[in-house]
């Protein structure tokens, strides 16, 4: 029975692993290719996540909380749609923990988004979240696209340098 408890929890571990990179690797993707890239200019621009995109550039504090728990039931019925068909797909964990780790990404971009434009940052790293998000906002939209982590940011070479305190 050992084994078989060991085994499930490190099919937990690893799909909070995995959920959590692919939260990430999306949010950036979404960010990039869809809001700023060729499909945001597209067709695509026309759907409610672009409108909704375009009216939080032209004015970052006017976030509205509405359209913020919207995408939170959103992604949250998501994750669950994706976790039972996963579940059912496979008999361990590991879709579940993924699909969870998944959400709790989304809802941990969402508050540091938040706080980003709604709060002063109480850490040194919500003051370089500020920054880079700001950064974003403020002066290159086409950088720092990672709001949750700027590793992809690193990866692809979007990564803009932060003003410097003179």
């Amino acid at each position: 029975m050992a084994a078989v408890a060991d085994r499930s929890n490190m099919h937990i571990a690893l799909g909070a692993v995995a959920g959590a990179i692919t939260w990430t690797a999306a949010e950036y993707a979404t960010h990039r290719w869809v809001l700023h890239g060729p499909f945001g200019k597209g067709r695509l621009k026309h759907l409610p996540l672009g409108g909704v995109h375009r009216a939080h550039h032209r004015a970052p504090d006017a976030t509205s909380v509405a359209a913020r728990a919207a995408g939170h039931v959103a992604v949250a019925a998501s994750a669950a749609a994706a976790s039972i068909g996963l579940s059912m797909a496979t008999s361990t964990p590991l879709a579940r923990s993924a699909a969870a780790a998944f959400a709790a990404g989304y809802s941990t971009y969402e508050i540091n988004h938040w706080n980003a434009h709604h709060r002063p940052a109480r850490t040194q790293w919500g003051e370089r979240v500020r920054e880079r998000h700001h950064r974003h906002h403020f002066g290159a939209p086409a950088s720092n696209l990672g709001v949750t982590i700027g590793f992809w940011d690193q990866v692809f070479g979007t990564e803009a340098p932060l003003q410097v305190a003179a």
